[in-house]
């Protein structure tokens, strides 16, 4: 028996995850068996969080020590789960725009690696 606290659930709607193309989910799967998950969340987290409200493109650039981790293909999987939701990304540049249309499918994107991550943690 564990005395560990519980997380709380994280609910993802099933339609959140329809807005992820096939291309994602196949990278996703990729991620699940690299088990990095959780540094691909923080990653997204830290896109999401300063330019969510933002209605326009503005240039960012990912922190280095979220990168790190994530290692050459482990990148390559990230790189594509962001591309694929709108935002221009290059290996070997940190740096992109934020694009309002990304919005919505990095969220759908942060919802599923977050219950992804917690069913792997089960």
């Amino acid at each position: 028996m564990s005395l560990r606290p519980r997380k709380s659930p994280v609910y993802v709607h099933p339609q959140i995850i329809g807005v992820l193309s096939d291309f994602q989910h196949d990278l996703l799967a990729r991620s699940v068996e690299k088990r990095i998950l959780l540094q691909q969340q923080e990653l997204v987290r830290s896109i999401l969080e300063p330019n969510f409200r933002y209605p326009w493109s503005i240039p960012f650039t990912l922190k280095p020590e979220l990168l790190a981790p994530l290692q050459s293909e482990g990148l390559a999987i990230t790189y594509g789960l962001l591309e694929e939701c709108g935002l221009r990304m290059e290996l070997d540049n940190p740096r992109s725009t934020w694009d309002v249309e990304a919005k919505m499918p990095l969220s759908a994107l942060y919802g599923t690696l977050s219950l992804l991550q917690q069913l792997a943690e089960a």
